[in-house]
C-alpha cells in the first residue's frame, strides 16, 4: 500500500533557530533532587516518563518506523512527492489479437498526518492518528494509467516496553488502521468501452463501475521495536513487524494479504559534541508481501536533517526515494522522490 510520505528554505529556517544547550539527564535529575528533597525526588523516579532518551541521546522520530519509546506527544507531518515510470495498456483488437501500448507516465502526490500519543503508564503509551493522501497522473496518458486516488485513514496503536541498562530499549508494538479510498481510473473504463465497441457501434457501452473504484483497507500490524545508544550522540532504531490487510473492493469482494515490514534508522546529534543543534539521520524501510494479494512491495531509502536544540521539540526535514509501482499497470522503479516536514512536541 502506498503511503506518500519539504524544501531547502524550510530547512534553512529551522536551522536558524537559536540552539538551546540541553542539560544531560544526570544534571536534570541532580537539580530536581536538590530542589525537591529526597522524598519528592524518590516519587519523581517512580512516575517520571522515560521519554525518547537513552544514555543521554535524544532519538529522532521517523514516520513509517515505529520506535520502542512510550511518550506523550503531538505530531504533524506533511509529505509531497513526484515520480515517473513506464506504463502499459493492452487492447484486444477485433481479430482477437492483443496490442500493447507503452509510454512514460508521471505523477505527483501530497499527504498529511496528525498524531497524538499519551503515556498512561510508565513505559506504556497509546496513540491515535489521522492521515490523508492524494496522488494523480500529471498528463493525459498518466491519468489513463495512474488515475487519481484519494485516501483517508484513521489509526490507533499501543507501545509497551522496558529499558535494559542505560542504552537499550525493547518494546512490543501494535497498530491498526482503517483507510477508505476512492480512485478515478480512466484506463480500465476506456479499455472496457473500446472492447465493447469491437462487435459494432450499437454495442458500445461505457461502464461507470470501471471508472470509479472504492476500497476499504483494514490493516493490523503487530511487531517488535528496539533502540540502542552506544554513545551519547549516536542512536540506532529498528522495527520488525507482520502486516495483515483485509481489502474490500466494491463489486469485487474482499481479499486478504500478509507481509513483513522492516525498518531501521541511524541518527547522530552534533549537539552532543558541539554547540551546533543539528541532527542527521539515515533511514531504510521495506514492505515484503508474503501471502495473498492486494499489497505492493516497496523500499524506501533516505535521510533527514533535524533541529535538536530543544528537548521537548523535534523538527525535521526528510528526503527519500521509493522503489515501487504506484499502480499495477506501471513498472517498478526507483524514480519516486518524496520529501516530508515533521514537527513533534513532547510533554
Amino acid at each position: 500500500m502506498t503511503t506518500f510520505r519539504y524544501a531547502p528554505l524550510l530547512a534553512a529556517a529551522f536551522l536558524a533557530i537559536p540552539g538551546v544547550a540541553r542539560p544531560s539527564a544526570e544534571t536534570e535529575t541532580e537539580t530536581e533532587t536538590a530542589a525537591a528533597g529526597p522524598v519528592a525526588a524518590d516519587a519523581t523516579v517512580k512516575v517520571a516518563s522515560e521519554g525518547r532518551e537513552l544514555a543521554g541521546h535524544l532519538f529522532m522520530p521517523t514516520l513509517g518506523i515505529q520506535g520502542p519509546f512510550a511518550v506523550t506527544a503531538f505530531g504533524t507531518f506533511l509529505t509531497v512527492g513526484e515520480g515517473s515510470s513506464v506504463g502499459t495498456v493492452t487492447l484486444t483488437l477485433p481479430d482477437g489479437t492483443q496490442k500493447s501500448h507503452s509510454g512514460s507516465v508521471s505523477y505527483v502526490a501530497i499527504g498529511g498526518v496528525l498524531t497524538y500519543e499519551y503515556e498512561f503508564l510508565r513505559g506504556v503509551s497509546a496513540r491515535i492518528g489521522l492521515s490523508e493522501s492524494l496522488y494523480s497522473g500529471t498528463t493525459g496518458a498518466a491519468m489513463a494509467v495512474v488515475g487519481t486516488n484519494v485516501r483517508l485513514g484513521l489509526g490507533a496503536g499501543l507501545t509497551a516496553g522496558l529499558t535494559l541498562g542505560d542504552s537499550v530499549r525493547l518494546a512490543a508494538v501494535i497498530d491498526a488502521s482503517s483507510a477508505p479510498r476512492m480512485g478515478l481510473l480512466l484506463g480500465p473504463a476506456l479499455k472496457s468501452a473500446f472492447e465493447s465497441c469491437q462487435t459494432g457501434l450499437g454495442n458500445c457501452t461505457f461502464d461507470f463501475d470501471q471508472l470509479f473504484q472504492q476500497e476499504n483497507v483494514l490493516e493490523v500490524q503487530p511487531g517488535l521495536a528496539a533502540a540502542w545508544a552506544p554513545v551519547r550522540g549516536l542512536g540506532l532504531t529498528g522495527n520488525l513487524s507482520y502486516s495483515w490487510s483485509s481489502i474490500k473492493t466494491t463489486g469485487a469482494g474482499t481479499v486478504t494479504a500478509g507481509g513483513v515490514s522492516t525498518g531501521a534508522a541511524v541518527d547522530y546529534d552534533f549537539l552532543a559534541v558541539s554547540r551546533v543543534p543539528v541532527g542527521l539521520q539515515l533511514t531504510w524501510a521495506s514492505l515484503i508481501p508474503v501471502s495473498g494479494e492486494g499489497i505492493s512491495r516497496y523500499t524506501d531509502v533516505g535521510g533527514g536533517l533535524f533541529y535538536t536544540g530543544r528537548k521537548d521539540l523535534s523538527l525535521g526535514l526528510q528526503l527519500f526515494v521509493r522503489r515501487f509501482a504506484v499502480v499495477p499497470e506501471v513498472e517498478v522503479s526507483w524514480s519516486t522522490v518524496m520529501a516530508m516536514i515533521g514537527l513533534r512536541y513532547y510533554w
